[in-house]
């Protein structure tokens, strides 16, 4: 997936543009190549400073546990709120997950480069349906759990 290196040019842009003091890197997965670790190259070598980037050290196995993690994290730093980054697709279940898991702290999901168009789209790819018809089930899913 190359959807990190997306991540990662967002995170430049917010962080260059004075949004955000610090960058805290999570992945869903245990990877062979750990995505963290290259997102943190990318990071250091568009100038993000090394003191700068936090990397959680351990695998969330859903959205729930990863904000679960990071709210830990962030009641530990003191946060008030957090620019929350992920797939356009996914954003809208991650917000809801916060709301209920972390409804003291500001959650933000910013428009990523990669943010579908406000205007009707007349045409959708396989690709896209997939995403979307996951993310139907996994919001089902969620409230099931009462996560959101």
């Amino acid at each position: 997936s190359t959807s990190y290196q997306r991540r990662a040019f967002d995170a430049v842009r917010y962080y260059n543009d004075g949004f955000a003091s610090s960058i805290i890197i999570s992945s869903g997965s245990k990877q062979t190549f750990q995505e963290v670790l290259i997102i943190r190259a990318l990071l250091t070598n568009q100038g993000v400073p090394e003191q700068d980037i936090f990397v959680l050290d351990q695998y969330p196995s859903s959205t729930y546990e990863t904000v679960v993690l990071l709210k830990q994290k962030l009641d530990a730093a003191g946060a008030e709120s957090i620019l929350f980054m992920t797939s356009p697709y996914h954003s809208q279940r991650a917000l809801w997950i916060w709301q209920k898991q972390a409804p003291d702290l500001i959650v933000i999901a910013p428009t990523v480069v990669d943010t579908p168009p406000v205007e009707p789209q007349w045409s959708t790819t396989i690709d896209q349906i997939k995403v979307i018809g996951y993310e139907c089930m996994a919001i089902l899913y969620n409230w099931y759990k009462g996560w959101l």
